[in-house]
């Protein structure tokens, strides 16, 4: 349960710096967003509703790069036809989220770092609702800690904008950065980010 709380959010905020990072005008919308609602004090609970485009950053870091890219739902009970694929009675059935979420039917430019697509609140909760958005699986082996994970996401890197500004250092035309996939999708080398301190 530890790893669960912890390495997730960890992987989540990493992915999400390395986005911004490459990003200014992305984190200078964040940062925007920010100072209108809560300007420089500490993000509370209360506020987690009214900053939305930090929500909608998470969010597009979830669907990018989910922290866990598959999960085991069940072994199949009898021989299933799903489509046009047949599952046989005792086969392992593994949802892929990464798969799920780079989906150009559902998500267009999915390659894409793009929160504006969350921007629309009926599509922030109907993906929430219809299998195309799984960061911490569905239905009744959802996370039991998602409603904390994202909470405590927006939270931090609220914060982390709030007082920071990011720049990529990493040469990616020499050493790109890609999924690392392990317990946690983590990136392929070792991020290199210059923090500066806001003014």
């Amino acid at each position: 349960m530890s790893l669960a709380g912890h390495e997730t959010t960890s992987t989540l905020l990493q992915w999400t710096l390395y986005e911004l990072s490459k990003r200014p005008e992305i984190e200078n919308k964040l940062y925007h967003e920010i100072t209108q609602a809560i300007g420089s004090r500490d993000p509370t609970y209360d506020d987690y509703g009214v900053l939305s485009y930090v929500n909608s950053v998470i969010m597009e870091s979830l669907r990018l790069h989910p922290p866990v890219l598959s999960v085991v739902k069940h072994v199949a009970k009898k021989d299933t036809t799903i489509g046009k694929y047949k599952v046989p009675k005792g086969t392992t059935v593994v949802g892929w989220i990464d798969a799920v979420h780079h989906d150009e039917d559902v998500f267009k430019n999915a390659e894409e770092f793009i929160p504006e697509r969350f921007d629309n609140p009926d599509v922030k909760e109907r993906v929430q609702h219809d299998f195309t958005w799984v960061p911490f699986s569905m239905g009744n082996r959802k996370c039991i800690g998602y409603r904390f994970a994202l909470l405590e996401g927006c939270m931090i890197l609220t914060k982390m904008v709030q007082k920071y500004k990011f720049k990529l250092l990493n040469d990616e035309s020499v050493d790109p950065v890609g999924p690392k996939p392990g317990v946690t999708n983590r990136p392929t080398t070792n991020l290199k980010i210059a923090v500066s301190k806001r003014e």
